[in-house]
């Protein structure tokens, strides 16, 4: 069956009524003490005032295309006398105001400026506190309450409540932006994110933030933002991707560069199941392979024995298992997996009571036998393959175990690893993984085994649509070349509630035409979806971060797995490690993306411009750890921080991963605004652009902040989106066309 769905461009604006009038500038009354604002917590005039922002409690409740928000600041004042402030929130266009109050039950008087008045209100608000952090929100209408009363020694709520009609993308697409600084993160934010809709949704997305999301019915989802990332900075994004009856959904964001072409994310959802779908829906056939090797010993295989006991009990009925078991020998519940009955339950819990751990680990004969099985037709066959050690019987060496589950695997299998421990040889297990559409879980010491593995089996509920493939076509109908580099190239299988998001490079403006083909709930089907690609907008700058962050993902696994043949520890492919290193010191230092190996580029001493030095400096990272480290601890969070960077969907401002030790950590000394990055050097900020280039930076044009030229710079970067940058603390050099500025701060004026 073939589906076609066209999306078009916006055809209607919607016009609002304003509930408060824009305000003109010269209408605004002088600033009180201080200035607050949701996302930067009060600035003063001089130094630190008693005002604090404690904490930002935001409400979203999207019904049909009316968005209402809801945003509750709890605010202290320190001081043992009244203190007033003006509060000014930065909101979307199109936004008006439906409440503003203060506790306890008292309103106050809001005015909703328009943009040129907010603008000038934002370049007022920088200059009167000698702080460049307004300017983020240059562009950005505003909420604005004059002199906002605290009582003495006393903590207060303020409640803004505005509305805003959310336009549709794609015919099937609604985005919600809730704006926040990029550059502030001491504030603690939450977010309760609910969305009704009388059509069926299909999935909702936030490229910014990790939110926890659940579906209540169809028509409804709530999202919500956990502790960690309420302290991430930058706006919160939402999409709602509307379902279509039966089939798949689709939307594309692209980012346009300054050639002809720019980067694209495609975001597609599957629907809930109707009885229909479950019907004919693609069964499975799961075999759970276990390690009873004599490591595994005592609590690992009794919790290990309940993991397969409850994978078993939770197939459906008409579904299939088996379990094989392996340690010197391998052995086998059946010949072949058998349909799951109230018989074939009470037997498997019999075979598998009676298993002992002993011997060594013969993993080559276990995943042969796995794999030969032919499954069942119309099922989709899925190994869960668990063990605790490398290999000490049979093949041994990871090349080889790699090529030999590759060339075994003629029936299709989803071979999905779980290491436990330390022990294990991490990139093989992975690797293993993800060369059959499935992927690696890794279960450290302190964390259960049967948790873990339930939890991965849940993900596995009922497959949508299984050997996905994406494919790019001309109007004409004509197989297009114009996308490359797709991040991940081979696309997982989609089971329900599973969203697909794929990262690519595109080129020219034609239309172009996106199928996406595989076995649709036990049937093959393709779906095929038209986007235009002559846009101009430069909102969506989360686009080449997202890809970037998984190309480096990608040539950091490539660098990996030249650690698998056995003489590569000591005589790697010097050339073609040296190509994939180059890339990932360009990547990275353009777009401020640090890993393990690279988190050297953010020290203030390292200087960008000596390329062959950087490269030698990562090279030795990578050698060392990458492709020389192969199981324990740091062997297991190199495979956590691959996988994390391959599938990111998120952006990660502050460069979060893992630790040798398992322990999460940040990388300072690097900012990303936009898709820009800037690297703090002897107490300046250096855009990634110049940091090859000291030269230039000698010939820059200086601008003092808060100058006429600074103004027309805020203006000119606003138009895509990019002014944000200038909030950083300290003198800025930055590149804007040809151009270099050095942007001066009032600190740093010299008299």
């Amino acid at each position: 069956m073939t589906r076609v769905f066209h999306t078009f461009p916006l055809m209607v604006i919607f016009a609002l009524t304003l509930a408060n009038p824009g305000v003109a500038l010269a209408q605004v009354p002088s600033w009180s003490e201080g200035i607050l604002t949701p996302q930067l917590g009060c600035r003063y005039k001089k130094s630190a005032g008693p005002v604090r922002l404690l904490s930002v409690a935001s409400k979203v409740r999207l019904i049909e295309q009316v968005a209402l928000t809801t945003v509750t600041l709890r605010v202290h004042n320190s001081a043992g006398a009244a203190s007033a402030v003006d509060l000014m929130m930065p909101v979307a266009s199109g936004a008006t105001i439906r409440t503003a109050r203060a506790s306890p039950g008292k309103d106050l008087k809001a005015a909703l400026l328009n943009e040129e008045a907010s603008r000038r209100a934002w370049l007022r608000a920088s200059r009167w506190t000698s702080s460049s952090t307004f300017v983020e929100f240059y562009g950005f209408n505003q909420i604005f309450v004059p002199s906002v009363s605290l009582p003495p020694k006393a903590t207060i709520l303020i409640t803004i409540q505005y509305e805003q009609i959310l336009m549709r993308v794609d015919s099937q697409r609604l985005d919600y932006v809730l704006p926040r600084s990029e550059s502030n993160d001491q504030i603690p934010w939450t977010l309760d994110f609910r969305v009704t809709s009388s059509k069926a949704i299909a999935a909702i997305y936030s490229p910014s933030h990790k939110l926890s999301i659940a579906r209540n019915g169809v028509g409804t989802f709530v999202a919500k933002l956990g502790k960690r990332s309420g302290l991430e900075p930058g706006p919160i994004r939402i999409s709602t991707l509307l379902a279509k009856e039966d089939s798949v959904s689709a939307t594309l964001f692209t980012y346009p560069n300054e050639k002809n072409g720019g980067t694209f994310l495609f975001f597609a959802g599957v629907p809930k199941k109707t009885k229909a779908m479950k019907a004919r829906s693609q069964r499975r056939e799961i075999t759970f392979v276990l390690d009873r090797s004599g490591s595994m010993r005592g609590s690992k295989l009794i919790q290990a024995k309940e993991a397969a006991l409850q994978i078993i009990a939770g197939l459906k009925d008409g579904e299939r298992f088996n379990v094989i078991d392996y340690s010197h020998s391998i052995d086998s519940f059946r010949g072949a997996p058998v349909i799951k009955n109230d018989k074939s339950i009470q037997a498997a819990e019999r075979y598998l009571n009676g298993m002992k751990a002993r011997g060594g680990t013969n993993l080559s004969d276990a995943l042969n036998v796995a794999l030969a099985a032919k499954p069942a037709n119309g099922f989709l066959p899925i190994i869960l393959f668990l063990t605790d050690g490398v290999p000490t019987l049979g093949v041994s060496e990871e090349q080889e175990l790699l090529t030999l589950s590759k060339d075994s695997n003629q029936f299709g299998h989803r071979i999905f690893t779980i290491g436990i421990g330390f022990d294990v040889n991490a990139p093989l297990l992975n690797n293993i993984a993800v060369q059959s559409r499935a992927q690696s879980v890794f279960v450290t010491p302190g964390r259960s085994i049967e948790l873990t593995v339930a939890k991965l089996f849940r993900q596995l509920e009922g497959p949508v649509l299984s050997s996905p493939k994406i494919e790019f076509f001309e109007a004409s109908g004509q197989r297009s070349s114009r996308c490359s580099a797709l991040r991940p190239s081979q696309l997982p299988d989609l089971f329900e509630g599973d969203q697909l998001i794929i990262l690519g490079r595109y080129r020219g403006t034609k239309p172009l035409m996106v199928k996406v083909s595989g076995n649709f709930c036990g049937e093959k089907a393709d779906f095929r979806f038209r986007f235009r690609l002559d846009s101009k907008d430069r909102r969506f700058n989360f686009v080449p971060r997202l890809w970037a962050s998984r190309q480096i993902g990608f040539l950091i696994e490539c660098i990996r797995r030249l650690g698998s043949a056995p003489e590569s520890a000591e005589g790697v492919a010097t050339v073609h490690l040296e190509e994939l290193v180059d890339e990932v010191i360009y990547l990275s230092k353009k777009f401020g993306i640090l890993t393990e190996y690279t988190a050297f580029l953010a020290k203030e001493t390292t200087d960008l411009s000596k390329n062959d030095q950087l490269n030698a400096v990562a090279r030795k990272n990578f050698i060392d750890r990458a492709i020389k480290t192969r199981s324990g601890r740091s062997a297991v969070n190199q495979e956590l921080n691959v996988n994390a960077q391959k599938k990111q969907s998120q952006l990660n401002y502050k460069n979060w991963h893992c630790d040798k030790s398992l322990n999460r950590v940040a990388l300072g000394g690097v900012k990303k605004f936009s898709d820009r990055a800037f690297y703090r050097r002897n107490g300046s900020w250096i855009d990634s652009r110049l940091v090859e280039s000291p030269i230039k930076l000698s010939k820059s044009k200086v601008i003092l902040f808060g100058s006429r030229e600074y103004k027309e710079l805020v203006k000119e970067l606003s138009t895509g989106r990019e002014q944000g940058c200038l909030s950083l603390p300290g003198d800025i050099y930055i590149k804007v066309g040809s151009d270099v500025f050095k942007i001066q701060s009032l600190t740093n004026k010299k008299e």
